[in-house]
């Protein structure tokens, strides 16, 4: 009964919102100017890097977690040859930390660690502002207090070159090609092969965007596009994407027939923010406040 009630006092709100937001269109402001809008699919894969550079970079690391296994300090191979920057100079000690606070890979590892137990050689994926990061670490647990873990670490660390990106690029103009020639659909190839998980399952598609909200590359590739047409592979700053252009709204002046699911939002927020306001109150007033001076 509980259940069905509630599911009744939805469907009333939605209905509610739905009468009132011609009603509400003018509090609003119908004059306000609407930027520029875009709706974007896209396909995003990552650049891997080769298995000859990865094996290069996990032997050097088995030299090393030899080494340690054999008696040398951990803290001074890792001063000697961790690529992280931030930490080698303090013999790669990251403090301690939450089981959250580092990528899964990482933590995954070392929470299954014993204090004093060294790891084997652990890979990681790290998306950062300059692009697709590949770790290889060797890892020691120094204490374990409450939910927290103190460790060190050694790393090397690889990023993909220009052989692997153009890998990646050949692959995104395959999947491209396969779209295009009627063979499948973007949607379906966006759930195959898009690693992007928060548009994957979606079909690649995306929110609408101003020039503001989207990213600067995306934007750039939408000059090139009518719409349904998809991009050649272009680059950036989170990988490499093909693009297709949905639909798009120029410039224009507020609108009930163009831009219902704005104006839904903008309502909704404001009773939202009105709904607040009024249970501060009720709360300011039933709250009893003794100020004594002594």
């Amino acid at each position: 009964l509980d259940i069905f009630c509630i599911r009744v006092s939805v469907s009333r709100y939605l209905i509610f919102i739905s009468r009132i937001i011609v009603r509400n269109c003018n509090s609003v402001n119908p004059n306000s100017s609407m930027l520029e809008q875009f709706k974007f699919s896209h396909i995003l894969l990552y650049p891997d890097i080769s298995d000859k550079r990865r094996e290069e970079a996990k032997e050097k690391l088995q030299d090393i977690l030899e080494r340690i296994n054999a008696g040398e300090d951990f803290a001074e191979l890792a001063k000697e040859y961790s690529q992280d920057s931030a930490t080698a100079v303090e013999g790669g000690d990251l403090g301690y930390f939450t089981r959250n606070a580092m990528v899964s890979e990482f933590s995954g590892i070392a929470f299954s660690l014993n204090i004093g137990e060294v790891s084997g050689i652990v890979e990681t994926k790290l998306q950062t502002g300059e692009g697709l990061q590949f770790g290889f670490h060797i890892i020691k647990v120094e204490d374990i207090r409450g939910d927290e873990i103190k460790a060190r670490h050694i790393l090397m660390l690889l990023k993909p070159d220009a052989n692997d990106e153009q890998i990646i690029i050949d692959r995104l103009k395959q999947i491209r090609e396969e779209i295009v020639s009627g063979n499948t659909s973007f949607e379906d190839m966006a759930k195959k092969y898009s690693e992007d998980e928060n548009s994957s399952e979606l079909g690649g598609k995306l929110q609408w965007l101003t020039k503001e909200q989207g990213i600067s590359s995306f934007i750039q590739q939408s000059e090139k596009l009518k719409a349904g047409e998809i991009s050649e592979p272009f680059r950036s700053q989170f990988g490499y994407h093909i693009l297709r252009l949905d639909d798009y709204k120029p410039e224009h002046t507020l609108n009930i027939k163009d831009d219902n699911h704005i104006i839904r939002q903008m309502v909704i927020q404001q009773k939202n923010l009105a709904e607040l306001d009024r249970i501060l109150n009720k709360l300011k007033e039933e709250t009893y406040i003794d100020i004594r001076i002594e």
